[in-house]
């Protein structure tokens, strides 16, 4: 369900690293 926003997973991942691919 993330995928259709997008935003919370981008938000989770800086948490987990600093510049996400």
């Amino acid at each position: 369900q993330d995928e259709k926003n997008g935003l919370p997973s981008s938000i989770m991942a800086r948490e987990k690293y600093p510049k996400p691919l």
